[in-house]
């Protein structure tokens, strides 16, 4: 099994083994930014790991934000982001061997910037249930978890601009990656993106957004594999952020994270969030944007 999934993955076990020969970090090695509770480090300021970092923790981010120059590995710890930012410029390689006690990445309102590949396998978990949770992913996303998802991703934002692989071939259970209620997958890679369901009759996506138009942007194994698909259209509404026909909470959390530089594209485009049509994206418009949300105002001075 454990060879098969390697063989298929990006980034292989040779890969591993080739960087861990150049020396990986690990938590112990920045205990000064660490206090210790509960089994857990908690983040006490903000860092930057300019090497290759293995996770053999329990850490929780605490609203700080940390760095990681090269390449991540999870191995069959936790990592809780509790509100801060994990940026991986490398790849992300997340592992569990324990069923009982599976790896468990929570983003808990917080946000995970990948720049490479970012993979799942075996006894691990990726947790999105809050409308704030927002993952991005610029290479390839592989998901080969052995554990139902069902529960685990219900809300917040996957955003890949790379390829989406799952391979649920050598799984006992071929539902592991099943979102639903608000979770929302977002396809936006530059280039034709190819997206591989194995199982489509018992895996999908949740809420799909494209980019690019169905038929010339992606390559699809298997259609549909969504529950709602959401595609994009010439015309546009000031303030819906992410194209879906409404302007609520989760458009605030987009302009939040856009002003924030934590994403650098508005999935309907940036002329959806110039509110008041100064040609900038900044503080204002958030503004006007959370107090349309509330009800304070019913029209943008854009649109006046």
């Amino acid at each position: 099994m454990v060879v098969s999934i390697f063989i298929f993955s990006a980034f292989s076990l040779l890969n591993i083994t080739g960087v861990l020969a150049e020396g990986y970090l690990s938590v112990s090695d920045f205990e000064d930014y660490f206090s210790y509770e509960d089994g857990s480090y908690i983040l006490m300021d903000n860092i930057v790991v300019d090497s290759n970092l293995e996770v053999n923790q329990n850490i929780v981010l605490n609203g700080y934000n940390l760095t990681v120059e090269k390449n991540l590995i999870l191995n069959n710890q936790n990592i809780d982001l509790d509100s801060g930012t994990l940026t991986v410029n490398g790849d992300f390689y997340q592992s569990g061997y324990d069923s009982d006690n599976p790896s468990l990445l929570y983003i808990n309102e917080g946000n995970l910037i990948v720049e490479g590949s970012f993979e799942i396998i075996d006894y691990s978990i990726l947790s999105m249930n809050y409308i704030d949770d927002f993952v991005q992913v610029h290479d390839d996303f592989y998901f080969v978890s052995s554990v139902s998802h069902k529960d685990y991703l219900t809300d917040g934002t996957l955003e890949l601009k790379g390829d989406f692989y799952y391979d649920s071939f050598y799984l006992f259970d071929t539902s592991t990656f099943l979102p639903s209620d608000s979770h929302k997958v977002i396809l936006n890679g530059e280039d034709v993106q190819n997206i591989n369901f194995n199982y489509p009759d018992e895996s999908s996506f949740n809420i799909l957004e494209l980019t690019k138009p169905l038929e010339t942007g992606y390559v699809f194994s298997h259609t549909p594999v969504w529950n709602e698909l959401i595609e994009p259209n010439a015309s546009f509404t000031l303030g819906d952020l992410d194209g879906n026909g409404t302007i609520d909470s989760t458009d605030l959390a987009l302009l939040k994270r856009y002003i924030l530089n934590v994403i650098d594209e508005i999935p309907a485009g940036s002329e959806t969030a110039d509110l008041n049509g100064d040609g900038e994206i900044d503080s204002t418009d958030y503004t006007l944007l959370q107090r349309f949300v509330l009800d304070m105002i019913t029209e943008f001075p854009a649109n006046q």
